[in-house]
């Protein structure tokens, strides 16, 4: 039987409720909730790698497993810091770590840019 766009097709996105109740299944034990908030650490940081947004996205991704706002909020300033940290690795391993921070503005914009965007995205939780 076709639905109301006439297309058949069963195959369509998740309703809101459905997100909701997965969300909830997520919440609710744990272990998949440790689970869910880590595939969500290491997919923001994948998005990342590829683009700035990808801080957003990542601090909204991690945000979502979590029961509360307040936890969820925590979450993306972690994941915040966390990039920071795998940033200042990075910069460290190719050795322009202090050249880095010796710019002084430039590199005080990328430490609030990898603080900000997260928990921005973060805001998310409050959404869902």
């Amino acid at each position: 039987m076709s639905d109301a766009r006439g297309d058949g097709d069963e195959s369509e996105a998740p309703r809101p409720a459905e997100l909701r109740e997965t969300l909830q299944w997520l919440r609710n034990t744990p272990s998949r909730r440790r689970w869910a908030t880590n595939v969500a650490i290491f997919a923001g940081l994948a998005f990342a790698v590829v683009h700035p947004i990808g801080l957003l996205v990542g601090g909204a991704l991690t945000a979502l497993p979590q029961r509360r706002l307040s936890t969820g909020l925590l979450g993306g300033l972690g994941f915040g810091l966390f990039t920071l940290a795998v940033f200042g690795a990075r910069l460290a391993v190719q050795g322009a770590l202090g050249t880095a921070i010796a710019t002084g503005e430039i590199v005080a914009v990328a430490v609030a840019t990898a603080l900000v965007l997260p928990l921005l995205g973060s805001l998310t939780r409050g959404l869902v």
